[in-house]
């Protein structure tokens, strides 16, 4: 808190000596994680400055929905298929963090690095994943002229755990068999695939996914196009999941 003589000041948080927090201004909301209530928060803050009713401020939390490709919640039954943009290490630590505390098994993640983009960026975020997820899938996210084998392989210098299992390459799992039937992976153990193809990849991911998982995807989000080095091609992430689903699932 400080004070300034010409403007007001309105702070929010989770602490109770917040102006505005969940403390004083109860709310529910469909958004994921922690970071998206601090949002609210903000939201809630400014909406009282202007009056608006706390009736309104309520139904307006709850009835909202993230964007396209932000915590797009794709499926959510059995197991759970989140989609989200995250591309850079402080939104996928975000996004990473709270997914793993949605997973009441295991974290599958799918990701990868755009090609000709902040290269720096790939150990980071290979290091974050590792530090939650259970089994990582490396695969393409517009690799343009760069090697998909060579971006992950960058993202890979970031992951030091050692409990990780890397196996360098895996084919589609067909039908709906088990995690530990399909490819003998033992439970409790942590695992790599690397999946040049996105679309393989998604697939791969969600014929693996058990009761309680959560398998994230990260990187594309909205995007309508993936460059594969040939130039823009069609693409829509959560179709590509919802498709998978559908194929393996039912």
């Amino acid at each position: 808190h400080f004070k300034n003589k010409e403007k007001k000041i309105i702070t929010y948080g989770f602490k109770r000596d917040s102006d505005v927090n969940p403390h004083v201004f109860p709310f529910k909301t469909k958004l994921i994680g922690r970071f998206n209530e601090y949002n609210c928060l903000a939201a809630i803050a400014v909406l009282r400055q202007l009056h608006i009713s706390d009736e309104n401020i309520r139904a307006g939390i709850i009835s909202f929905k993230a964007p396209a490709g932000r915590q797009d919640v794709v499926y959510n039954k059995d197991f759970m298929v989140v989609n989200d943009f995250a591309h850079t290490p402080n939104s996928f630590a975000n996004i990473v963090l709270e997914a793993k505390k949605l997973a009441k098994n295991r974290l599958i993640h799918v990701f990868g690095s755009a090609g000709q983009r902040d290269k720096y960026k790939r150990p980071e975020m290979g290091k974050i994943s590792s530090e939650y997820a259970d089994v990582i899938i490396l695969t393409a996210e517009d690799p343009r002229d760069e090697a998909t084998d060579k971006i992950s392989s960058e993202i890979l210098s970031g992951i030091s755990d050692a409990k990780f299992k890397i196996s360098p390459t895996s084919p589609r799992l067909q039908g709906t068999s088990s995690f530990q039937e399909n490819k003998g992976l033992e439970r409790g153990k942590k695992y790599l695939f690397q999946i040049p193809d996105r679309k393989e990849a998604v697939e791969f991911a969600i014929g693996l996914a058990e009761k309680g998982d959560v398998v994230l995807l990260t990187g594309k989000g909205h995007e309508k196009s993936m460059n594969y080095g040939k130039g823009e091609e069609p693409w829509n992430e959560s179709e590509v999941a919802r498709e998978a689903i559908k194929k393996l699932r039912s």
